[in-house]
């Protein structure tokens, strides 16, 4: 059951990453920000340095990158100058869930006729 359950949250990061990539090409945005955009929707919050040093980004251009994902509707701006996060918009957590639909529950292998008494 760990191994199915490890299979599935693979297979729903990578569409979700396939869907977020889809999303910035559609909107014209560097493929970099796909970092902050799959925190974001994996229900974290981005701050500018983190994303920063993830995407291996100069400071500014971090900041850019997330105005324009703010402005675009991907992410939402919650706070005020050095305390501001950006946090998932709907449409980022409706991707969030339909990445992860097409996956069914986990299934326990050792039930089954396999395991009557003989």
């Amino acid at each position: 059951m760990q191994a199915q359950t490890v299979l599935r949250r693979v297979r729903t990061a990578e569409k979700l990453w396939d869907e977020l990539s889809q999303a910035l090409a559609e909107t014209k945005l560097p493929e970099r920000a796909a970092w902050a955009l799959f925190d974001a929707a994996s229900g974290l919050r981005v701050r500018r340095a983190a994303y920063a040093r993830d995407a291996e980004l100069e400071s500014p251009t971090a900041a850019r990158d997330l105005r324009m994902l703010a402005a675009a509707g991907l992410l939402n701006a919650v706070g005020e100058t050095k305390a501001r996060v950006y946090v998932a918009t709907p449409r980022l957590r409706e991707m969030r869930v339909r990445a992860g639909q097409e996956y069914g529950s986990v299934v326990n292998p050792y039930d089954g006729p396999a395991d009557r008494p003989r």
